[in-house]
């Protein structure tokens, strides 16, 4: 059986512009703000077990109820899905979700985001690979919204997708054994429709959080500017790999953040009766005033 959770506002900042046609202060001699309006937030999750025997993925919001943190320190966005394949999974995400969770209330606002983001995610592996000894591991992708913009880090293969103006991007890239021969294959000037052999392991991850190597995670080092209408998702591969691009769009172009979750749920679980379903999660996140 599906969840949703109902969708929580977020208001980040009361500041907002003072509008000249309609505002007292400025009529009596008081100057206009320079401060940019602030965005709020509209969030909602999506959670199923499919037909595996126990849910894997794990998740969080921080700060999504606003107040002075969410002002200071900004709200994130933690999806984590736990690999089915290895006896420690389910274990595996939620250590992940908690570290990075307990990183960012120390987080400096005013300090290198993309660093303290990457930093927290080397953290999780190292402590995911002690725990488990790498019987266990998990995908990653966290985004953290701070001043009208947006920072990830990501690792495995969850999606990131932003829905701008009815065209959907997919942020971040895949960590598996078909995607790095493709990217090897570009370095190398060698990619075309025969450079890649495709083989039975494709979809193997070459990275994952509790690998125990320590690896980078893929990260923005210059933020994303948000604008009002942006909505941003966060899901794991039983949506991204279930659900059509052209669906999502249709998904994401709900009035709201409850009617994207129930149009993903019904994508997902149509006609698939009698079929193998992962585990599923999303986390949507409307950029509002």
């Amino acid at each position: 059986m599906s969840q949703i959770i109902n969708q929580n506002i977020l208001r980040v900042s009361d500041n907002t512009v003072v509008r000249p046609e309609n505002s007292a202060a400025v009529r009596k001699g008081v100057p206009e703000s320079n401060e940019p309006r602030m965005l709020r937030y509209q969030v909602a999750n999506l959670q199923g077990i499919g037909t595996c025997p126990r849910q894997e993925d794990s998740f969080a919001f921080v700060n999504a109820l606003g107040g002075e943190q969410a002002v200071r320190n900004g709200m994130m966005a933690i999806l984590a899905d736990g690999m089915g394949g290895m006896s420690g999974g389910k274990e595996a995400s939620e250590t992940a979700i908690s570290t990075i969770k307990t990183d960012f209330q120390d987080y400096d606002p005013n300090g290198n985001i993309p660093d303290q983001l990457a930093a927290s995610a080397v953290r999780a592996d190292k402590i995911i690979y002690d725990m488990l000894g790498g019987n266990g591991g998990c995908t990653l992708a966290a985004c953290l919204f701070l001043r009208n913009k947006m920072y990830f880090v990501s690792e495995g293969d969850s999606f990131i997708y932003l829905l701008r103006n009815g065209r959907l991007f997919r942020l971040n890239h895949e960590f598996n054994i078909v995607h790095e021969s493709y990217l090897e294959a570009i370095h190398n000037r060698t990619v075309s429709a025969k450079s890649v052999v495709h083989r039975p392991d494709d979809e193997a991850l070459t990275h994952f959080i509790g690998d125990g190597s320590g690896a980078a995670p893929e990260r923005l080092v210059r933020p994303m500017d948000l604008y009002v209408g942006d909505i941003v998702m966060l899901c794991s591969d039983g949506v991204g790999d279930f659900v059509t691009e052209n669906q999502v769009i249709e998904a994401l172009g709900k009035k709201s953040t409850d009617e994207m979750c129930a149009e993903l749920d019904r994508c997902i679980n149509e006609g698939a009766e009698g079929k193998y379903r992962d585990n599923y999660t999303a986390l949507i996140v409307k950029c509002t005033y």
